[in-house]
């Protein structure tokens, strides 16, 4: 699910939970979380019985969020980015391979882009980049990649088609105008000319045993930065 709060954040601040969205106050007899705007196709997951999460509403997909349960009592797999533009949510709906879109003032459904196992979106210009899983279990399998959506045309193009990715997460273009994947399985950044489509591989940038920030956890590139220094 989606969910909307109200700043200001910070520490011992978490915000303030905003109003359900109005498509979703419009369900007669319905019980959401407060600050829902997108809600889940699911309901009552063992993993999230605490609390204020029974009787939670499903709301039938289009319009909600799918989700893949990994063993009956952990979500594996729901929603993954999210990017609000031009009036529209766009949210990354991994098990439902699709990226859809959603009115961002009502929390209406839209519109959906058909990708397989979208996960992170980036913003640049009139297009959004879409990084995605792939389907290895599919026949025959689909392989990660990343896709661009054209706001103005409507049009979808693959821009990174690399037989050496094993799986995306994070993606950003760096100052010095190359594209930046993260393949979270094998624990590497790789790096991209954007000069035609698909971009032209330049290799891997680094490992996870390089550490960007200093945190207290060991780096896993789940994230790539829109500055990059070799």
């Amino acid at each position: 699910m989606v969910t909307q709060v109200f700043g200001p954040f910070g520490k011992g601040s978490p915000g303030t939970a905003a109003p359900i969205a109005s498509f979703l106050e419009n369900i007669q007899n319905a019980k959401f979380l407060d600050g829902t705007f997108v809600a889940s196709a699911y309901t009552n997951f063992p993993a999230y019985s605490g609390k204020g999460m029974q009787g939670i509403t499903p709301v039938a997909q289009p319009q909600g969020l799918d989700a893949s349960p990994n063993d009956g009592s952990k979500v594996q797999n729901s929603v993954r980015g999210i990017l609000y533009t031009g009036g529209n949510l766009y949210v990354a709906d991994e098990p439902g391979n699709a990226l859809k879109i959603y009115d961002g003032t009502s929390g209406d459904y839209k519109s959906s882009l058909t990708l397989a196992g979208p996960i992170h979106l980036l913003e640049l210009g009139t297009k959004i980049y879409v990084s995605c899983g792939g389907k290895k279990k599919a026949s025959p399998p689909v392989s990660p990649s990343v896709q661009c959506f054209d706001l103005v045309s409507l049009q979808l193009s693959t821009v990174v088609s690399d037989s050496s990715l094993t799986s995306v997460s994070g993606i950003a273009f760096g100052a010095d105008g190359n594209f930046y994947v993260a393949d979270r399985t094998a624990q590497t950044i790789r790096r991209y000319a954007p000069t035609i489509t698909p971009f032209t591989p330049l290799g891997i940038l680094l490992t996870h045993k390089v550490r960007i920030i200093k945190t207290g956890y060991r780096i896993s590139p789940n994230f790539c930065f829109t500055s990059v220094t070799g």
